[in-house]
């Protein structure tokens, strides 16, 4: 797997906002993954998404941008710690998802 994947929502022919491929991949691994989420709450620093792949034991960011694009992106424990210190890693939280890809 690479440590960082692409992709975008995009118009389909029936007029719908859809995942492409590459976003596709992306959200069967989000799937799969469990979210890391701040110790005090969310409030102001708000912590982007970040989640652990319990297979792997390995950290991910999950970023989407306001022009449709999305991408995962393998990290670092240490990033995580030094970038949002209040990340609780002894608690990560399954997310269930109401579309399976």
């Amino acid at each position: 797997m690479s440590d960082e994947l692409v992709g975008r929502y995009v118009l389909s022919a029936t007029r719908m906002v859809e995942p492409d491929d590459d976003a596709k991949v992306i959200l069967r691994r989000v799937q799969d993954m469990l979210l890391l989420l701040g110790k005090e709450g969310m409030g102001p620093g708000r912590i982007p998404e970040l989640y652990v792949d319990p297979k792997e034991s390995s950290f991910w960011e999950f970023r989407e941008f306001e022009d449709g694009q999305i991408t995962l992106r393998r990290v670092s424990r240490h990033y995580i710690e030094t970038n949002w210190p209040s990340v609780d890693f002894d608690h990560p939280v399954a997310v269930p998802r109401p579309i399976r890809y």
